[in-house]
C-alpha cells in the first residue's frame, strides 16, 4: 500500500519536489510507474497461477472485476486470458 505521500516523507521531500524529480528521473509520474508495477506484479502472479481474488487484494484492487478491467486497458486481455496463455 504505496502512497506518494509517504515515499516524499521518507526522501525528505515536499510532495510536490518529489513528484517533479522522480518525474525528470523516471519519465513518469509517480502515480502512473506504481500502476505499472502493480500490473507487472499482477501479471506474473496471474501467470504463475495464483487465484484472481488473491491477485486483486494483494495489489489493492477493490475486486476481481476492477483488476480485469485494468488488465484488459494494459494488456488487452483478463487474467484469466493471461493465465490460460502462460499454462500452454
Amino acid at each position: 500500500a504505496w502512497r506518494i505521500e509517504d515515499l516524499a516523507l521518507i526522501a525528505g521531500l515536499s510532495l510536490s519536489r518529489f513528484s517533479e524529480l522522480f518525474t525528470e528521473t523516471v519519465e513518469l509520474s509517480p502515480m502512473a510507474y506504481l500502476r505499472q508495477w502493480r500490473m507487472i506484479l499482477a501479471r506474473q502472479d496471474a501467470e504463475r497461477g495464483d487465484r484472481i481474488q488473491t491477485i486483486a487484494h494483494r495489489y489493492g484492487y477493490g475486486s476481481t472485476e476492477a483488476l480485469s478491467r485494468a488488465f484488459r486497458r494494459e494488456y488487452n486481455a483478463t487474467p484469466i486470458e493471461l493465465r490460460r496463455r502462460s499454462v500452454r
